[in-house]
């Protein structure tokens, strides 16, 4: 029987630099189709980014990254984003 996990490693590239490397429950990313919720345990999933706001849990509190258009991959409780520009919105 397959081991459920309670969180997921979150990672989101830019071309010049890892703005996130986190472990996180929780992620809701803009896609093109909509927005998509992401749990531990997702199955896995590449879909393509628009621009806006990604949002995640960290510490019990949410956290936010604006990002620019790109590519979201989901396997094995990693979740990576690899974007042109993405920025901390603090």
């Amino acid at each position: 029987m397959a081991e459920f996990k309670k969180e997921m490693h979150l990672r989101i590239i830019a071309t010049d630099k890892v703005v996130v490397d986190e472990t996180t429950d929780y992620v809701l990313v803009p896609l093109e189709d909509g927005g998509l919720g992401i749990l531990p345990n997702h199955c896995p999933v590449i879909g393509a980014l628009k621009e806006g706001q990604v949002k995640y849990h960290l510490n019990g509190s949410d956290k936010f990254v604006n990002i620019s258009d790109g590519i979201l991959s989901i396997f094995d409780n990693e979740v990576a984003l690899t974007v042109t520009h993405a920025e901390l919105v603090m």
